[in-house]
């Protein structure tokens, strides 16, 4: 990787209960979007448990599948994703 390439990078550690989960390196502004969106969630500070969603059964509504296409587009449109993983997740939402 070149010196250039690398100033253009940063390094993402992602944290939970005071133990590091995951860390890589991302291009340069991902996290603050990243963290951005974390702060915004309403559980976010607060001591909440979790909630696991149980795998559908069933398709979903077509006005979910948009919402949650919506959503996946403006992750693409930020960076976060990748046109390969933007397809793939789109794929999965189509195919119920």
């Amino acid at each position: 990787m070149t010196k250039s390439r690398k100033l253009l990078e940063r390094q993402l550690n992602v944290l939970g209960n005071g133990t590091q989960l995951a860390s890589v390196s991302v291009n340069h502004g991902t996290p603050e979007l990243i963290e951005r969106w974390f702060r915004s969630h309403p559980l976010f500070g607060t001591r909440a448990t979790p909630v696991t969603v149980a795998a559908p059964t069933a398709s979903l509504p077509a006005s979910l599948i948009a919402d949650e296409l919506r959503k996946l587009g403006d992750l693409k449109a930020e960076g976060l994703l990748t046109d390969e993983e933007f397809l793939a997740q789109k794929q999965r939402l189509l195919d119920g």
